[in-house]
């Protein structure tokens, strides 16, 4: 392509001498040749060289997530219920730390359960949409601190219809239910009462007939 231009541009301009190589010119075009070939080796060489001598890329932190994973933190803000500020529209099997006048807990409420020839029944179409079902909700007290009142008539489950239902409660696995809970003690609970397919909420008002804390759920059949 450089000899190309040149002979154009020498019949353009009559073939001034410029265009002729000369012994002068031949030797510079030479050694220029020359320098230009050892600077490009210089270079690849020594690129090459730093790329196989250069330490692994340092990682800030150790063990990178991959990024379509949901990002995690250290810390989980549990809700505060109190007597004059309760807390009722908390998603079931989350942990709500309930302050009583003598004490406190952790407290979880998560389910319905319900039974396996339900769900078979449902996918048989063997099941009324409207037919209630015996579902089984799992109530956790952890942490006690001081005296907590435990009472089956606490327990309360308010139905999308505006219903409120009152559950058997009973020891999960057995044992008799105590009256009041006392510090460092810890108990599971079974909470059962039929319920239809949709939302509702079930609640915890251990002083009384005020609600102090409330769980949203919802059933599907199908």
């Amino acid at each position: 392509m450089t000899s190309g231009s040149l002979s154009t541009a020498g019949h353009e301009s009559g073939g001034g001498r410029a265009f002729r190589p000369g012994p002068q010119s031949t030797f510079a075009a030479a050694a220029i040749a020359v320098v230009a070939v050892a600077t490009v080796l210089v270079v690849t060489l020594t690129s090459g060289g730093a790329r196989r001598a250069s330490p692994p890329a340092k990682v800030s932190a150790y063990g990178h997530l991959p990024g379509w994973l949901p990002k995690i933190t250290n810390t989980v803000k549990v809700e505060v219920a109190k007597p004059a500020s309760p807390i009722l529209s908390e998603e079931q099997g989350y942990t709500v730390h309930a302050e009583l006048p003598g004490g406190g807990t952790e407290i979880t409420a998560a389910g319905p359960q319900i039974p396996a020839y339900v769900s078979n029944d449902v996918q048989r179409d063997a099941w009324p949409d409207s037919k209630p079902v015996l579902g089984t909700f799992i109530v956790t007290l952890a942490d006690v601190r001081g005296t907590v009142p435990l009472s089956p008539a606490a327990f309360s489950i308010l139905t999308d219809a505006g219903t409120i239902v009152h559950p058997e409660v009973a020891v999960r696995g057995g044992g008799a239910l105590p009256a009041t809970l006392h510090s460092g003690q810890r108990i599971n609970l079974d909470v059962t009462v039929n319920v239809t397919e949709g939302s509702g909420s079930i609640r915890w008002a251990p002083l009384g007939k005020r609600v102090q804390v409330g769980w949203i759920y919802q059933l599907e059949l199908d």
